[in-house]
């Protein structure tokens, strides 16, 4: 799947061959990225990434070691700290809207 952008929740957001949202954990926009589907929903489904098969610049090593065993806690550790504050001001702008 390729994702497209970046959710107010911190997933990306790509279309699966049906033409269904899905909220991809743990994917950047524009990354390709092959994900497994957690749970589906009648006009959307949740996904995370098992492997990146073409990653975004601005995709890092996260910094904590914690991540790569699953941790869940710090969300967005794997995006470059400018890049995360670009996607965040694009969420509130959004949300504003």
């Amino acid at each position: 799947m390729t994702v497209d952008t970046i959710a107010a929740g911190g997933d990306a957001v790509g279309r699966d061959p049906d033409g269904r949202a899905t909220f991809v954990a743990g994917a950047l926009p524009h990354e390709r990225v092959r994900v497994e589907i957690d749970r589906v929903a009648k006009r959307f489904a949740h996904a995370h990434v098992v492997d990146v098969l073409r990653p975004s610049p601005d995709r890092i090593t996260p910094p904590c070691p914690h991540v790569a065993r699953g941790c869940g806690g710090c969300g967005w550790q794997h995006i470059d700290l400018d890049v995360q504050r670009r996607f965040k001001r694009s969420v509130l702008a959004e949300a504003l809207e």
